[in-house]
């Protein structure tokens, strides 16, 4: 019962096609109530429903399911994870078998950001995964003295699935588009935009049950967020930097979809608080505490964009 037969691992595309219907029986014979993988290509893309419909004819799929990898390096490209969907809508059950989890696919420190981001969509999607990783390759020369403490799930793991919104229970825990406040957690404090206009700063203040008060939140994927000024959603939550090393005030900018610095992702740091990160520069969102001065008055200096975060409540908009 805790045993699952992959049966080919990123193999050749045209003459898995060819095989996979004879190996298919042949595995069946000796092991006739194992769960089979079959082909876990590197790529869904490299799968067609029509080319299983021909090839899969004998296969028995409720103990058996189409295997694909996923090592799309860019977050927010869901190609292979689309198609894995076209995949199951074609009425075939499928399983990442490998997604990425490493900085750079071979190599250390974990990437929880992908690996995370890999694990919602798949657990949005109703898609079997298992992880590759943190890491499987003891005799990788350049991973001389690891041991396993050292590329075993640890307790980092688990704190990731709570900050990432990832709940097996329940599935993926986030905020669903709609209207929201921002408040401060460190100084009870909203987000406000100063103008209707485009281009304008964002400050903070004590409280503001307007319009400027209000954003929108539109999710990309998984816990990615684009934020939406005030009642409208042409103006978005902007990071405006010189370099991935310097942070500069927000601002409000006009919608863009190429604009990596308006995408956010909320990070959970308690039960309804998050950290704000935006995916350019992998800088957070933060208020600026230096003017002691300034947190008192009704008015703040505007947030920044920081490597040290600080947290946000998301409070909702009630009509």
């Amino acid at each position: 019962t805790h045993v699952i037969y992959d049966l080919t691992n990123e193999p050749e595309p045209t003459s898995s096609l060819a095989v996979v219907a004879e190996l298919h029986k042949f595995v069946k014979l000796q092991a006739p109530d194992t769960h089979q993988i079959l082909f876990s290509h590197v790529a869904a893309t490299q799968l067609k429903p029509d080319e299983l419909k021909t090839v899969t004819s004998g296969v028995d799929f409720s103990n058996a399911s189409i295997g694909f990898h996923c090592y799309d390096n860019v977050l927010l490209n869901t190609v292979q994870w689309d198609h894995a969907a076209k995949l199951q809508e074609a009425g075939y059950p499928v399983i990442c078998t490998e997604f990425i989890s490493l900085t750079n696919n071979n190599d250390m420190p974990i990437s929880y950001d992908h690996l995370m981001h890999c694990m919602i969509r798949a657990e949005e999607r109703k898609m079997a995964w298992i992880s590759w990783g943190p890491f499987a390759q003891y005799r990788n020369p350049n991973k001389k003295d690891w041991d396993h403490k050292t590329l075993r799930y640890s307790l980092d793991f688990t704190r990731a699935l709570i900050r990432y919104g990832i709940d097996f229970s329940k599935g993926p825990q986030w905020p669903q588009n709609g209207r929201f406040r921002l408040q401060c957690v460190e100084t009870g404090q909203y987000l406000v935009r100063t103008s209707d206009e485009p281009w304008k700063k964002v400050t903070l203040a004590k409280d503001t049950g307007g319009k400027l008060g209000v954003w929108m939140f539109k999710r990309f994927d998984g816990n990615m967020y684009r934020i939406h000024g005030g009642e409208t959603d042409s103006l978005c939550l902007h990071g405006k930097f010189e370099d991935d090393q310097t942070w500069q005030e927000a601002v409000t900018a006009t919608a863009n979809a190429e604009w990596n610095s308006q995408k956010f992702q909320l990070l959970r740091t308690g039960k309804e608080t998050y950290q704000i990160k935006c995916r350019w520069g992998d800088l957070y969102l933060t208020s600026d505490k230096s003017n002691d001065e300034a947190k008192t008055a009704s008015v703040r200096t505007g947030p920044l964009t920081h490597e040290l975060s600080q947290h946000w409540r998301l409070l909702p908009m009630r009509d």
